[in-house]
Protein backbone atom coordinates (compact mmCIF):
# COMPACT_ATOMS: atom_id res chain seq x y z
CA UNK A 1 0.00 0.00 0.00
CA UNK A 2 3.01 2.64 0.91
CA UNK A 3 4.50 2.49 -2.64
CA UNK A 4 1.78 4.58 -3.93
CA UNK A 5 2.93 7.28 -1.13
CA UNK A 6 6.35 6.97 -2.73
CA UNK A 7 7.22 9.54 -5.26
CA UNK A 8 10.94 9.07 -4.97
CA UNK A 9 13.46 6.26 -4.81
CA UNK A 10 17.45 6.07 -5.51
CA UNK A 11 20.26 4.45 -4.43
CA UNK A 12 23.17 7.55 -3.67
CA UNK A 13 26.83 6.54 -4.46
CA UNK A 14 29.08 5.33 -1.39
CA UNK A 15 29.42 7.69 1.32
CA UNK A 16 32.27 6.68 4.15
CA UNK A 17 30.65 9.47 6.56
CA UNK A 18 27.40 7.78 6.38
CA UNK A 19 28.53 3.73 6.58
CA UNK A 20 31.12 1.77 6.58
CA UNK A 21 29.79 -0.65 4.16
CA UNK A 22 26.39 0.74 2.81
CA UNK A 23 25.03 2.99 -0.10
CA UNK A 24 22.71 5.57 1.41
CA UNK A 25 18.80 5.12 0.38
CA UNK A 26 16.83 8.07 -0.30
CA UNK A 27 13.01 7.93 -0.20
CA UNK A 28 10.72 10.96 -0.67
CA UNK A 29 6.67 9.86 0.37
CA UNK A 30 4.18 11.93 -0.28
CA UNK A 31 1.78 12.64 2.40
CA UNK A 32 -1.16 13.85 0.23
CA UNK A 33 -1.89 10.52 -1.09
CA UNK A 34 -4.94 8.92 0.56
CA UNK A 35 -4.25 4.99 1.11
CA UNK A 36 -7.52 2.14 1.38
CA UNK A 37 -8.03 0.83 4.51
CA UNK A 38 -6.45 -2.80 4.35
CA UNK A 39 -8.87 -5.79 6.37
CA UNK A 40 -6.65 -7.43 8.88
CA UNK A 41 -7.05 -11.31 8.45
CA UNK A 42 -11.00 -12.19 9.62
CA UNK A 43 -12.75 -15.74 9.76
CA UNK A 44 -15.92 -14.34 10.63
CA UNK A 45 -18.01 -10.86 11.07
CA UNK A 46 -16.99 -10.41 15.18
CA UNK A 47 -15.51 -6.72 15.36
CA UNK A 48 -13.59 -8.05 18.40
CA UNK A 49 -12.19 -10.93 17.60
CA UNK A 50 -8.77 -10.09 14.98
CA UNK A 51 -6.64 -13.25 13.27
CA UNK A 52 -2.89 -13.17 12.76
CA UNK A 53 -0.30 -15.16 11.60
CA UNK A 54 2.25 -16.45 14.26
CA UNK A 55 5.13 -18.68 13.20
CA UNK A 56 5.20 -22.10 14.95
CA UNK A 57 8.59 -23.90 14.68
CA UNK A 58 6.83 -27.30 15.29
CA UNK A 59 4.59 -26.82 12.47
CA UNK A 60 6.78 -26.10 10.15
CA UNK A 61 6.93 -29.40 8.16
CA UNK A 62 3.06 -29.12 7.93
CA UNK A 63 3.32 -25.53 6.70
CA UNK A 64 5.59 -26.48 3.86
CA UNK A 65 3.24 -29.44 2.98
CA UNK A 66 0.12 -27.37 2.73
CA UNK A 67 2.13 -25.07 0.15
CA UNK A 68 0.19 -25.41 -3.31
CA UNK A 69 2.76 -26.43 -6.09
CA UNK A 70 0.33 -25.77 -8.61
CA UNK A 71 -0.93 -22.64 -7.26
CA UNK A 72 2.77 -21.40 -6.65
CA UNK A 73 3.58 -22.86 -10.52
CA UNK A 74 0.86 -20.83 -11.80
CA UNK A 75 2.23 -17.35 -9.69
CA UNK A 76 5.97 -18.09 -11.21
CA UNK A 77 4.30 -18.21 -14.48
CA UNK A 78 2.62 -15.37 -14.32
CA UNK A 79 5.88 -13.20 -13.32
CA UNK A 80 7.79 -14.46 -15.78
CA UNK A 81 5.28 -13.80 -18.76
CA UNK A 82 4.97 -10.33 -17.32
CA UNK A 83 5.64 -7.35 -19.42
CA UNK A 84 8.00 -5.34 -17.24
CA UNK A 85 7.49 -2.35 -19.46
CA UNK A 86 3.70 -2.65 -18.66
CA UNK A 87 2.82 -2.95 -15.39
CA UNK A 88 0.43 -1.57 -13.20
CA UNK A 89 -1.01 -1.17 -9.82
CA UNK A 90 -3.77 -3.58 -10.36
CA UNK A 91 -1.11 -5.96 -11.83
CA UNK A 92 1.04 -5.59 -8.60
CA UNK A 93 -1.63 -5.96 -6.23
CA UNK A 94 -3.07 -9.50 -7.87
CA UNK A 95 0.05 -10.67 -8.22
CA UNK A 96 0.25 -9.86 -4.12
CA UNK A 97 -3.27 -11.07 -3.39
CA UNK A 98 -1.90 -14.83 -5.45
CA UNK A 99 1.05 -14.60 -3.02
CA UNK A 100 -0.22 -14.03 0.39
CA UNK A 101 -3.29 -16.42 -0.17
CA UNK A 102 -0.57 -19.18 -1.09
CA UNK A 103 1.01 -18.50 2.46
CA UNK A 104 -2.34 -17.82 4.76
CA UNK A 105 -3.86 -21.24 3.26
CA UNK A 106 -0.69 -22.83 4.16
CA UNK A 107 -0.68 -20.95 7.64
CA UNK A 108 -4.44 -22.00 8.75
CA UNK A 109 -3.91 -25.40 8.09
CA UNK A 110 -0.89 -25.39 10.02
CA UNK A 111 -2.62 -23.63 12.79
CA UNK A 112 -0.63 -20.59 12.49
CA UNK A 113 -3.47 -18.19 12.26
CA UNK A 114 -3.83 -17.11 16.04
CA UNK A 115 -6.75 -15.46 16.98
CA UNK A 116 -6.07 -12.12 19.37
CA UNK A 117 -8.35 -10.00 21.22
CA UNK A 118 -7.75 -6.00 20.98
CA UNK A 119 -6.75 -4.88 24.47
CA UNK A 120 -9.38 -1.89 25.90
CA UNK A 121 -6.72 1.33 25.31
CA UNK A 122 -9.09 3.92 26.81
CA UNK A 123 -7.52 5.71 28.94
CA UNK A 124 -9.23 5.56 32.86
CA UNK A 125 -10.27 2.64 31.88
CA UNK A 126 -9.27 -0.45 34.45
CA UNK A 127 -7.11 -3.32 32.86
CA UNK A 128 -6.54 -6.53 34.18
CA UNK A 129 -3.23 -5.60 35.23
CA UNK A 130 -4.33 -2.99 37.16
CA UNK A 131 -4.94 -3.20 40.90
CA UNK A 132 -8.55 -3.20 42.18
CA UNK A 133 -8.08 -0.21 43.91
CA UNK A 134 -6.37 1.76 40.75
CA UNK A 135 -9.43 4.01 40.00
CA UNK A 136 -10.16 7.04 37.90
CA UNK A 137 -7.99 9.37 40.59
CA UNK A 138 -4.86 7.22 40.86
CA UNK A 139 -4.75 6.94 36.52
CA UNK A 140 -4.63 10.79 36.92
CA UNK A 141 -2.48 11.15 39.18
CA UNK A 142 -0.30 8.29 37.25
CA UNK A 143 -0.56 10.74 34.29
CA UNK A 144 0.62 13.88 35.69
CA UNK A 145 3.71 12.48 37.60
CA UNK A 146 4.85 10.82 34.09
CA UNK A 147 3.91 14.13 32.35
CA UNK A 148 6.64 15.69 35.11
CA UNK A 149 9.09 12.74 34.61
CA UNK A 150 8.78 13.23 30.96
CA UNK A 151 9.68 17.03 31.00
CA UNK A 152 11.95 16.84 33.39
CA UNK A 153 14.18 14.35 31.85
CA UNK A 154 14.37 16.69 28.83
CA UNK A 155 15.11 19.87 30.43
CA UNK A 156 16.70 18.91 33.91
CA UNK A 157 15.94 21.99 35.65
CA UNK A 158 15.31 22.57 39.36
CA UNK A 159 12.04 23.72 38.79
CA UNK A 160 11.00 20.77 37.09
CA UNK A 161 12.82 18.29 39.25
CA UNK A 162 10.47 19.97 42.50
CA UNK A 163 7.64 19.53 40.09
CA UNK A 164 8.77 15.95 39.65
CA UNK A 165 8.65 15.42 43.15
CA UNK A 166 5.84 16.79 44.30
CA UNK A 167 4.02 15.51 41.56
CA UNK A 168 5.58 11.88 42.59
CA UNK A 169 4.35 12.44 46.35
CA UNK A 170 1.25 13.19 45.07
CA UNK A 171 0.79 9.98 43.56
CA UNK A 172 1.96 8.05 46.02
CA UNK A 173 -0.46 9.33 48.62
CA UNK A 174 -3.28 8.96 46.52
CA UNK A 175 -2.53 4.86 45.85
CA UNK A 176 -2.19 4.72 49.62
CA UNK A 177 -5.63 6.39 50.46
CA UNK A 178 -7.15 4.32 47.65
CA UNK A 179 -5.44 0.92 49.10
CA UNK A 180 -6.52 2.23 52.64
CA UNK A 181 -10.26 2.88 51.13
CA UNK A 182 -10.31 -0.47 49.51
CA UNK A 183 -8.85 -2.45 52.76
CA UNK A 184 -11.67 -1.06 54.69
CA UNK A 185 -14.43 -1.84 52.14
CA UNK A 186 -12.97 -5.35 52.18
CA UNK A 187 -13.24 -5.74 55.44
CA UNK A 188 -16.94 -4.23 55.88
CA UNK A 189 -18.02 -6.83 53.59
CA UNK A 190 -16.50 -9.57 55.36
CA UNK A 191 -17.73 -8.53 58.55
CA UNK A 192 -21.64 -8.27 56.55
CA UNK A 193 -21.00 -12.20 55.43
CA UNK A 194 -19.93 -13.19 59.09
CA UNK A 195 -22.85 -11.29 60.90
CA UNK A 196 -24.98 -12.73 58.13
CA UNK A 197 -23.57 -16.39 59.19
CA UNK A 198 -24.11 -15.74 62.77
CA UNK A 199 -27.73 -14.63 62.36
CA UNK A 200 -28.88 -17.46 59.97
CA UNK A 201 -26.70 -20.53 61.20
CA UNK A 202 -26.04 -20.18 64.43
CA UNK A 203 -22.81 -21.76 63.93
CA UNK A 204 -20.43 -18.43 65.73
Amino acid sequence: MLFKCISYFNIENFDPILSDIHCPVVIHFDTSVILESVDTLSHDDNSNVVYKPKWKNNNANVFLENLNDENIHDLVEKLENLDVNNINVETVNNVILNCNSIIKNAADKADMIVEFKPKNSRPGVRSKKCKPYFNQDCYLKRKAYRKCKNLHWRLQRAETKENLIASSREYKRTLKKQFREYQKSVVDKLKICVNLIQKHTGLF
